[in-house]
């Protein structure tokens, strides 16, 4: 299931971006985009071609996230979408497309200008090098502007309270006014003839594209997106983590890990309040499958030297939020193998069934390594860093 991760130490993963970086770079000078005076030609409305390439660019990715999501290939929650900061990002894009206007490119097809040996694209190259020196030195001055209005990971769909596929045919229905009006104003304001469409038959390729949009967005309509379970049922790698029962620790290895400082320990327990009070691993918290959907960004947001375990009485409830956890993209979550039972048979045999809310207060609650033993047991934490994924302008 979408998406691959591929690092940079891969082989393949190096010839992929390589192989990515020579197409962009290709099409980019293909459309004209290694020339500053078509570029800037947006912006004073005599050549629009920019708005129209990045624009059908964007349409034809969001289509293609959308159902491939819809269908199941791919984890949308799982794409890296960069964190929303309000503020910043307006003043941001205020000073990009200042230095858009004023220098003709944008650092992507400003890099393309200087491969093609144009100097003023190897100008604003060494400008964008300059900038980005200046501003390495000089953050830590404004990073209480820099860092503010967080919002998270936001998309349209979450802001407007409206599935992605509604979104998906609001953004086309506005691409292809766009682009009729584009043609309109470039013509009102210049009187500048815009070249002809090709034409496959009766028919331009602009009006075959628009027809082909429409329906690829209208069934969209009428579909939802895979909830967390439904991922789950396509993640068959995750199957057999659980079938061959690797994610299940043992509590040997967890009362390890609860003394080990380099690593910061989730304790989840999952069990119904009353039984937590009576009795819980020391730093546990308790927490439910429906607490788990909301704390996502929390969870996704936790440094890579956490690990996470379930506990439950035995293993129901742990297996079931290790099944959402796993759906939600969240890495190195563990099981406590045969739950609080298995605990209490290891670490106190004899603490009754019945007694006193002391929660973490009993002595199994965490037992001293020295006192209980050494036990022999499998070690199956394994710290699985999240491959950290950005995107920039073009």
């Amino acid at each position: 299931m979408a998406p691959f991760h591929f690092t940079t130490g891969d082989v393949s993963g190096v010839l992929l971006f390589i192989a990515i970086g020579f197409a962009f770079g290709y099409i980019l000078e293909s459309s004209g985009f290694g020339d500053s005076r078509k570029l800037t030609g947006q912006f004073y409305f005599t050549d629009l071609a920019v708005l129209k390439v990045m624009f059908s660019a964007v349409v034809l990715a969001m289509v293609l996230l959308v159902w491939t999501s819809t269908l199941g290939l791919l984890n949308f929650d799982d794409v890296w979408v960069n964190h929303t900061f309000l503020v910043p990002g307006i003043m941001g894009g205020a000073v990009m497309g200042v230095g858009f206007v004023v220098g003709g490119y944008c650092p992507g097809t400003s890099l393309v200008s200087m491969a093609t040996l144009k100097k003023d694209g190897a100008v604003f190259v060494l400008g964008a090098l300059l900038g980005m020196f200046v501003f390495g030195e000089t953050v830590d001055g404004i990073l209480p502007f820099f860092d503010s209005t967080e919002m998270g990971r936001v998309t349209l769909s979450d802001a407007l309270g409206i599935g992605p596929g509604v979104v998906a045919a609001l953004v086309a229905v506005m691409a292809i006014g766009l682009f009729v009006g584009a043609d309109a104003l470039q013509k009102k304001l210049h009187g500048t003839k815009v070249d002809p469409a090709p034409r496959v038959g009766r028919f331009t390729v602009p009006t075959l594209a628009a027809a082909g949009l429409v329906v690829a967005v209208v069934p969209l309509l009428f579909v939802s997106q895979p909830g967390y379970l439904e991922k789950w049922e396509l993640m068959t790698d995750k199957h057999a983590l659980l079938e061959e029962r690797q994610v299940h620790i043992d509590p040997g290895e967890l009362l390890e890990t609860l003394g080990d400082d380099a690593v910061r320990l989730e304790l989840l327990d999952l069990r119904p309040e009353p039984a937590f009070n009576r009795f819980h691993i020391h730093t546990a918290q308790r927490a439910n499958l429906e607490g788990l959907a909301q704390a996502r960004e929390r969870l996704l947001a936790l440094s890579s030297n956490t690990v996470i375990v379930l506990v439950d009485q035995g293993e129901e409830r742990s297996t079931e939020a290790f099944r959402l956890l796993s759906a939600m993209g969240v890495r190195n979550v563990y099981l406590l193998e045969g739950g609080v039972d298995h605990w209490l048979h290891v670490y106190a045999p004899n603490t009754p069934t019945t007694g006193p809310a002391l929660g973490d207060r009993w002595a199994a609650s965490r037992p001293d390594p020295h006192d209980a033993g050494h036990r022999e047991f499998e070690k199956k934490i394994k710290l699985a860093t999240k491959p950290k994924r950005s995107g920039g302008c073009g």
